[in-house]
């Protein structure tokens, strides 16, 4: 990674969007180059409980920022829903799970946008998660290994 001195906050672009899913908008962070590269690597990071894709990228310190300078990555920061995410847990009682909300539907909707609006290399796609985020990473492991490169997870709770 690049020390604090190299890091160059005006060589990124941070912008908010959202998806319409079903009757709902969805919304998440997108950080990319100002001058974007082709064949682009995208990751996709998953926030903790309770925090939202600004958040966790605050949280984080912004050290996926620096994948964006240092190797041109395009880095999501994608909400969940009422600040969760449906990691499939049964145990769980977040809003997100009573909802049935499709957050792997949201996800595969988020990388196929990401893929028509920018030049994402497909066999380039990465996710990592915190907490929450954590465990729909493993739920989005199990359900789209094909679609993804690699995964990390960070201090998910079971």
């Amino acid at each position: 990674m690049l020390s604090k001195k190299s890091f160059s906050p005006n060589y990124i672009a941070v912008s908010r969007h959202t998806l319409q899913m079903g009757a709902s908008s969805r919304s998440y962070t997108v950080v990319m180059p100002k001058v974007p590269q082709k064949a682009a690597p995208l990751l996709s990071v998953f926030r903790g409980s309770n925090q939202t894709g600004d958040g966790v990228r605050a949280f984080s310190g912004n050290v996926f920022d620096e994948l964006v300078q240092e190797h041109g990555f395009v880095v999501m920061y994608p909400d969940g829903y009422k600040g969760h995410w449906n990691d499939a847990r049964v145990s769980s009682n977040f809003p997100t799970r009573k909802a049935g909300t499709d957050d792997v539907a949201f996800t595969k909707a988020l990388i196929d946008e990401m893929r028509a609006k920018n030049d994402i290399d497909a066999k380039k796609v990465y996710i990592a998660g915190y907490s929450n985020g954590g465990q729909m990473v493993i739920r989005l492991i199990h359900t789209h290994t094909k679609r993804l490169s690699f995964w990390l997870k960070k201090r998910q709770h079971m």
